[in-house]
């Protein structure tokens, strides 16, 4: 640096300075000494710079006011970051935005890419310090609470973008940064606050979430108003039991699942849950969850939502489906005098409640995933029209009652013309193959989403799931079991073909024989055929407007085209894009994958590699000591969490390679952990700790139980 850049001033001091270096024992001191003051220097020197480069700026603003031009101004971000322009939206991007808020507030839940910002142009980028007008604020206001109402769940990583999206352009000078970093805070707080209660009004959710509840307590209704009349006609009573356990099986797993959605709350916290399910009051209370915008808590295994669509699941497999059959079985076996308007009523409301709460978890989880990952190309098939959306909901929904009617109705066919055997030995010859499949082709039918120690347990969980993926087949295509990771959409398109094929197959062969020997008292050979392909011609009109109202740049062949999850998951990782919304970097953005995925599906020399080469040089703690005191000060990447570590430790220890777990132990050592802040409340007042010291906790790299297992205990503050 040229000591004619510098004022006179500092000049002299510096020459004095080095006029001073006399003795060779004062080399040292004052050689420090003058790194000290040359740093000052520096820092002066740039302080100086970024002076003069706003001051142009402002002065080329004042220009273009002056003229009557109001086109956006360069303005320094910060200190450390480049000069960015603001950005005016185009009225394109406008009318998506518009399309996008209304939509959300229509059906009370977001559908908004909250992996990029805000669109800015409510303020026209307007500096912090400059009066607001009052037509600006309430557009500020109203944007402020959509966006709230949109929010995914990360609602202070959200706010944050929302706030420099509308604030692009500030000033340092007079404490404006201050104000700006204040002002910053404030309004994520507050929203954080906000949210619960702005989630209050989402009237569409309320509507939606009361309309499936009451179907669904109304077919609960019917369903033992018809086991009750059951019991009490001559000869029905088989048909009694298997009614009431069908209902006993629904509510029995709806206790097992709040058992393991709340038994990490404890006792105090799961018993009143599982008591609510054997009341039939858990729906009531996971919708009320839902409607009021309740987070996941720890200790809970999944979020409100999908714990909503689990027990809804449930009751569709092992409920809804089963009793929907034996009603049809009891109508169709009946003369038609011994029917009352309970039947009728009952298998009407169950196939009307299988199909609305079939088709409304299968958009709300859609909807949750598309918000979650709005970068994954397999879960941006949602239409953002509200038009196209209802056109969209409407398909799925006619596409499910009558694909489940013509399903119903083959099956109770099938029945009464072999017998029970013969359903039974074809599903589990249906359900072999499927495992067979899974397992020799696909390579992951003992997978699962494990988020835990591996061990023997996804054996029998893995084929469960599946199994259950398999039987909602009979209802419809599921979004999960659509799902790469999960029975994947090749085998979930062809099993709804399959059913659709049998189905028909099985009323041709069967329905001429039961009328004409009497099984059938009421029904026609011409009526059943009528009913059946009727449903399954309305079926395809259905999936038609379906697939017809998707996005517009959606890929529609993710939902029939083969892909397995490891495929799934090579595709996310040499993607581009950051996937999940919560990321901002591809590091992290794969570690949510590692976090939550079962390993069966990861490439593990990749993540090997990734973890020793990757992550440790441009995360890892230098050997010497001098860069390890500088490390000492920086914050660690929040995603280097001890969660991570310890997950990455139990993925390679199930793997069973030695060396590569030794590497894996040897490099995760070398990188720091973040430990998040531990806010704890003392006599009105609030201390936030936080751990930087970008230590690993030695158990949590080092630590083995006697069967070989990763330590769990992580590090505490």
């Amino acid at each position: 640096m040229a000591s004619g850049n510098l004022t006179p001033n500092i000049t002299a001091s510096f020459a004095s300075l080095r006029s001073d270096l006399r003795s060779p024992d004062d080399l040292d001191s004052t050689n420090t000494k003058l790194d000290a003051f040359e740093g000052m220097v520096v820092e002066f020197v740039e302080e100086m710079r970024l002076l003069r480069e706003e001051n142009r700026l402002l002065r080329e603003e004042n220009r273009k006011l002056k003229a009557g031009d109001s086109l956006p101004v360069e303005v320094p971000q910060d200190n450390d970051e480049e000069i960015t322009p603001a950005i005016v939206p185009s009225e394109e991007d406008r009318e998506v935005e518009v399309k996008l808020r209304r939509m959300s507030l229509a059906i009370g839940e977001p559908l908004y890419d909250t992996s990029g910002k805000p669109l800015p142009g409510f303020l026209k980028s307007k500096a912090i310090s400059d009066v607001i007008a009052t037509t600006d604020l309430a557009a500020l206001a109203e944007s402020y609470v959509d966006t709230i109402k949109m929010s995914s769940g990360a609602i202070q990583r959200e706010m944050e973008n929302w706030f420099d999206a509308n604030f692009l352009t500030w000033r340092e000078e007079s404490g404006s940064l201050n104000v700006k970093k204040n002002v910053r805070t404030f309004v994520v707080e507050l929203a954080i606050k906000l949210r619960p209660m702005v989630k209050m009004f989402r009237i569409g959710l309320g509507m939606r979430l009361f309309t499936v509840a009451a179907s669904s307590y109304a077919d609960m209704a019917t369903d033992v108003l018809v086991t009750i009349a059951f019991f009490r006609t001559t000869g029905q009573e088989g048909w009694g039991m298997a009614s009431l356990t069908c209902v006993s099986a629904g509510i029995g797993l709806q206790a097992l699942i709040a058992w393991l959605q709340y038994r990490g709350q404890g006792f105090r916290k799961w018993g009143p849950m599982v008591l609510s399910a054997f009341l039939g009051v858990l729906p009531v209370i996971e919708a009320w969850s839902v409607f009021r915008g309740a987070e996941q808590a720890e200790g809970m295994l999944f979020d409100p939502l999908l714990m909503l669509a689990v027990t809804k699941g449930c009751e569709i497999v092992f409920e809804s489906l089963p009793e929907s059959i034996i009603q049809a079985i009891s109508m169709l076996s009946s003369n038609l005098e011994d029917l009352s308007l309970i039947n009728y009523f009952g298998i009407t409301s169950s196939i009307v409640a299988t199909g609305m709460i079939f088709t409304d978890a299968n958009i709300g989880i859609a909807r949750s995933l598309f918000v979650g990952a709005p970068k994954n190309p397999a879960y941006n098939w949602l239409p953002i029209d509200k038009t196209a959306f209802k056109k969209c909901f409407g398909g799925f929904f006619l596409f499910t009652i009558t694909f489940f009617t013509c399903n119903v109705f083959a099956i109770a066919l099938a029945f009464l013309k072999y017998g029970g055997s013969f359903i039974l030995y074809g599903i589990l010859a249906e359900m072999a193959a499927v495992m067979l499949f899974k397992h020799f082709v696909d390579g992951e039918l003992f997978a699962y989403s494990l988020a835990a120690k591996p061990s023997k347990v996804h054996y029998v969980l893995g084929p469960i799931i599946t199994f259950g993926c398999y039987m909602v087949t009979f209802v419809g295509p599921s979004t999960l079991s659509v799902a790469p990771c999960e029975l994947g959409p090749h085998i979930t398109s062809t099993l709804i073909i399959w059913h659709m094929i049998t189905s028909s197959v099985l009323v041709v062969l069967t329905l001429p024989s039961l009328v004409i020997d009497g099984t059938l008292p009421w029904l026609s050979v011409t009526g059943g055929m009528g009913l059946h392909f009727s449903c399954l011609v309305l079926s395809w009109v259905g999936a038609a407007m379906f697939f017809g109202n998707m996005a517009e740049d959606c890929e529609r062949w993710r939902w029939w085209r083969r892909q397995t999850g490891k495929q799934h998951i090579k595709e996310m990782w040499d993607a581009k894009e950051v996937c999940w919304s919560s990321c901002e970097t591809k590091d992290e953005d794969m570690i949510d994958w590692f976090i939550g995925i079962h390993p069966l599906y990861f490439p593990m020399d990749r993540i090997k590699s990734w973890i020793c080469n990757d992550l440790v040089s441009k995360y890892g703690l230098a050997n010497d000591d001098t860069e390890n005191d500088k490390n000492e000060n920086v914050t660690p990447p929040h995603f280097l969490t001890s969660d991570f570590h310890d997950r990455m430790i139990i993925i390679f220890i199930w793997w069973g390679n030695k060396d590569a777990l030794t590497s894996v132990r040897t490099a995760l050592s070398s990188l720091p952990t973040f430990t998040p802040p531990v806010i704890t409340s003392q006599s009105s007042k609030v201390t936030k700790q936080r751990s930087n010291t970008g230590k690993v906790a030695p158990e949590a790299i080092h630590g083995q139980d006697s069967d070989g297992n990763a330590g769990r205990d992580h590090q505490k503050d």
